[in-house]
């Protein structure tokens, strides 16, 4: 499919989610990894399920083109794309509570390094970018498998954002199929990564 058309606006939202938490942990004397870890996971999960679901039903209308079908497809499959969701919220909460453990172990500085780090308005904005494309990329790899279910095969296609910030790392994978991607899996590639996918669909000749 292209590009999300409300990317910016969910990596705004993402973003925003984060910076709540933030907020609560700013004043604290003392840092609790892992109710930090839970309370990203809590907050991001109803953006990052928005985003994977708005990602799918975009993929789903593109290659199936049949709402009544679609609708089906969804309801059928609702409860792993739910699961999806949540483990994608919970894998960011766990991510980011265990490198700020780590950045604050290492720091000579614990109030420098909390604010100037762990709560840093950056960070929030590579949350914002790199896990909206992984909400997208990883709902349409739950779409792959869902149109693979009713005789459908897709092959996706590797686009960057063509302008001045990609990457070295990203550039030369510009409109690769997925065969030529080596050992790369699919987009994020790397913090702040704004890649995505394109699908041809193939009647599945099974």
């Amino acid at each position: 499919m292209p590009d999300l058309a409300e990317r910016a606006t969910y990596e705004r939202a993402l973003a925003a989610d984060v910076r709540e938490v933030f907020g609560r942990f700013r004043d604290r004397n003392r840092f609790d990894a892992d109710r930090f870890g839970r309370e990203i996971a809590a907050a991001t999960l109803p953006t990052v399920k928005e985003i994977r679901q708005r990602a799918l039903i975009a993929m789903l209308i593109l290659i199936a083109d049949d709402d009544d079908a679609i609708a089906e497809l969804l309801k059928r499959n609702q409860r792993s794309i739910d699961a999806g969701a949540a483990a994608q919220a919970e894998r960011l909460g766990r991510d980011m509570a265990a490198t700020s453990r780590g950045w604050l172990a290492d720091s000579d500085d614990f109030a420098r390094t909390l604010e100037d780090r762990v709560l840093a308005p950056s960070r929030a904005d590579t949350v914002g970018v790199t896990e909206t494309t992984a909400a997208v990329s990883e709902a349409e790899a739950e779409g792959q498998d869902i149109l693979e279910g009713i005789g459908i095969d897709t092959e996706p296609r590797w686009i960057t954002q063509l302008d001045e910030r990609v990457c070295p790392v990203c550039g030369p994978m510009h409109n690769r199929p997925r065969s030529r991607w080596g050992s790369m899996g699919p987009p994020p590639a790397h913090p702040n990564c704004r890649c995505f996918l394109v699908y041809a669909a193939t009647v599945a000749t099974r």
